[in-house]
């Protein structure tokens, strides 16, 4: 039995530390057309929207073949309103029930298709209620250091003496996407719920973006992943 499911790409027209970072020039592309680009050419969503509050971003989404049939709620365009909060308003104007959700970040250039198909097919199989991507620190972030005055102190004195390789692996959220049933999203709108699967990106394929290093970093990977001089 086929499962439909739809790709909402929430996208904010404000941002203190990057203005209009969503749709702003990624190699020579809005930087919200790679996270449509890849959802589309995944084909396995039977529709992308982009959820906005910006008539900017609205007329950028369309032109790259998303769906944007409204503008989001103001009180739902704030930096400190939870994501999630927006796209259960945007699901509940909708009024459609797909069986699942993916929810994808506009700013996630380096974002692959072939791993939205997979993620997607691993929820499925697995039968877990979400699925979340994620990737590793680099370095432990167990002996991570606190600076007051200039002095270092260590965050956990207890790893001091310990080798990087014997600490245990540490993961966080890879700012990609998440998956999770509709039903499931629309009874808690959280987008990692308890018990939530991972699908595992290495870092070198993603990179959260929050400020000009960030961005940066980005445009190295890319030019990396795609072998671009």
């Amino acid at each position: 039995m086929s499962k439909s499911c739809y790709c909402i790409i929430p996208a904010r027209g404000g941002s203190k530390r990057l203005p209009k970072k969503n749709i702003m020039n990624f190699m020579g592309k809005p930087m919200i057309s790679y996270t449509i680009n890849a959802a589309l050419k995944s084909e396995i969503f039977e529709r992308v929207f982009v959820s906005t509050d910006d008539k900017e971003i609205m007329n950028i989404g369309r032109s790259f073949d998303a769906e944007v049939p409204f503008l989001r709620d103001t009180k739902y365009a704030g930096d400190t309103v939870p994501g999630s909060l927006a796209i259960y308003d945007f699901m509940t104007k909708l009024g459609h029930k797909p069986d699942y959700l993916c929810i994808a970040y506009a700013t996630a250039p380096l974002l692959n298709y072939k791993n939205l198909i997979k993620s997607f097919h691993e929820l499925v199989e697995t039968q877990h209620k979400a699925l979340v991507s994620v990737t590793y620190f680099g370095y432990p972030p167990q002996r991570g250091m606190l600076i007051s005055d200039n002095i270092i102190s260590f965050r956990e004195k207890e790893y001091i003496n310990l080798r990087s390789q014997e600490l245990e692996k540490v993961y966080h959220d890879a700012a990609q996407f998440y998956w999770i049933k509709f039903d499931e999203f629309m009874k808690n709108p959280t987008l990692i719920p308890d018990n939530s699967r991972a699908f595992i990106i290495p870092p070198h394929e993603t990179q959260d973006i929050d400020n000009y290093e960030d961005l940066l970093l980005a445009e190295i990977k890319y030019k990396k992943l795609y072998d671009i001089k």
